[in-house]
């Protein structure tokens, strides 16, 4: 889907890959087992198979259940992803506004968390350094795996430990 729309736009339940495209908002993703919908100030999607690539301006973003790779830019808005098992590469890119990202418990990755004017918590025992306004997470959990890459200014970052089903095959 290209163009301009307003008011909601939803989709349900679509096998093949989805494209996307407004003057504010590009999305991609290879299938949708859930629901997708956005309007003017939010974008939120469940059940995703990746990889998911977006990219959007002045939204709330809320993608639960996402399988494969990730990659969000955002700005003017908060940003909330659920990963779901397996885990594969996230970068999440945001100004002015909070990330929360839920990864499967029990997967190994190498984090590289960063934000300015914010905060950071994580449920991973991540080592945290930085000074004054600029806060950094950082290691390798369980061993390491897939890279997982989030940057804000002026938000939280919150990086959590999360309990969801994969995606059926």
């Amino acid at each position: 889907m290209q163009g301009d729309f307003f008011g909601s736009t939803s989709l349900r339940h679509v096998s093949g890959a989805i494209h996307f495209s407004t003057s504010r908002t590009q999305f991609s993703a290879a299938r949708l087992d859930d629901q997708f919908s956005v309007d003017n100030d939010s974008l939120d999607a469940t059940a995703l198979l990746g990889p998911v690539v977006l990219r959007a301006k002045d939204k709330n973003i809320t993608l639960d259940r996402v399988q494969g790779s990730v990659d969000v830019t955002n700005s003017n808005g908060s940003v909330e992803i659920t990963a779901a098992p397996p885990l594969d590469a996230i970068t999440i890119q945001n100004q002015h506004g909070s990330v929360d990202l839920g990864l499967p418990g029990n997967a190994g990755f190498n984090a590289n968390a960063k934000t300015r004017n914010g905060d950071m918590e994580d449920d991973f025992n991540l080592t945290p350094s930085g000074s004054n306004d600029a806060h950094n997470l950082s290691g390798a959990v369980d061993g390491g795996g897939p890279t997982v890459t989030v940057s804000t200014t002026d938000g939280d970052v919150t990086l959590r430990r999360s309990t969801v089903a994969p995606l059926p095959p």
